[in-house]
């Protein structure tokens, strides 16, 4: 099975839950064209066009847009900062802080981690960047690491919430019969639901765009992860 393939199959999963918990959704890709071989859909401008994440979602006044990852080995530990952290794709991450800018609608990331059955989800703009992979790490890497400039990001900005049963077995080859696809809590919480992780000193969006500062370079053979 393909990654574009198994990222689909994560896409399905947090696209019924949000439908078992009242949300309205439409997949982003149907709106227009695809960007290239990697499937990710586009908004236009006139002389540019933004990434956007997977999902569009509504349900009751909010409008909120869904950007799914899967991650088949989980959040890896990095020895550096003591703690579990995610990649992500600098120039995707970019555009998720534009469509959010330009639409006014909350952005969400939903990392599904395929060996806990759990879905890490939180809006865009209370995740802390704890470093980054530049394209000068790219190139002294030969593109072995991390093929692409990303973003690392904590696992403890997220709010978790297990995968229900019905829904885990499609992303596990051990599928769990038991259960419900309706989660057991509100998929994109609102208001006093919410318990943001943002760190103080976030990484501004400017400072991706240049090489140095803390861009993880010297991470071990042990710190590897999906993208």
């Amino acid at each position: 099975m393909s990654k574009y393939e198994e990222g689909a199959k994560a896409e399905f999963v947090v696209a019924e839950m949000l439908k078992s918990d009242g949300w309205y959704i439409a997949n982003a890709s149907s709106l227009d064209e695809i960007a290239g071989d990697d499937g990710a859909p586009l908004v236009r401008g006139a002389d540019d066009a933004e990434i956007t994440p997977d999902i569009l979602a509504m349900k009751n006044g909010r409008t909120a847009w869904v950007e799914v990852k899967l991650k088949t080995t989980g959040a890896e530990y990095i020895r550096k900062n003591d703690q579990y952290e995610h990649f992500i794709d600098g120039e995707n991450w970019k555009s998720y802080l534009n469509i959010e800018s330009s639409s006014g609608c909350e952005v969400w990331l939903a990392v599904v981690e395929q060996p806990e059955q759990t879905l890490q989800r939180q809006l865009i703009e209370d995740i802390s960047v704890v470093g980054w992979w530049s394209e000068t790490d790219v190139e002294n890497n030969d593109g072995e690491k991390y093929g692409e400039p990303g973003v690392f990001i904590p696992q403890s900005d997220f709010l978790p919430i297990s995968l229900p049963a019905d829904l885990a077995g499609e992303i596990c080859e051990q599928r769990q019969l038991n259960g419900s696809a309706k989660p057991d809590c509100a998929v994109l919480p609102s208001g006093s639901e919410e318990q943001s992780g943002r760190a103080d000193g976030q990484i501004g969006l400017g400072d991706f765009a240049t090489d140095g500062g803390d861009t993880h370079s010297d991470a071990t053979d042990d710190d590897t992860r999906d993208q």
